[in-house]
Formats: C-alpha cells, structure tokens, sequence
C-alpha cells in the first residue's frame, strides 16, 4: 500500500544477473523494460574474453 496515497499496489521485483537496464517505454497501458541482452554473457564480459569486435 502507498502510505501517502492508500493505494494499494503490485510490485514485482527481479534480480538481474549480467545484464544493464538500458531504459523503458510506454505504450497505452504497456510499460516495456529494456535490458541488454546478449547470448554468452554481457557484451563487457565477451569484450573481456575476446578482445574488440569486427565491425561488418
């Protein structure tokens, strides 16, 4: 419950594992959270392991 307002609301919580909030986005009544995602890891761990990415 929002104690200023008495509106009692739900809230989810998730724990992210190497991954990087990059923003949100509403649409009507969507809200969209973007997260980076990148298969094997995040893009800094793969940077880590294997050095600067080839532009194609």
């Amino acid at each position: 419950m929002d104690l200023e307002s008495s509106e009692i609301l739900a809230v989810k919580q998730a724990v992210l594992f190497d991954q990087r909030y990059t923003g949100t986005t509403w649409e009507e009544n969507t809200l969209n959270i973007l997260l980076e995602f990148v298969p094997g890891g995040s893009i800094q761990s793969l940077l880590g392991r294997l050095g600067s990415f080839l532009e194609v």
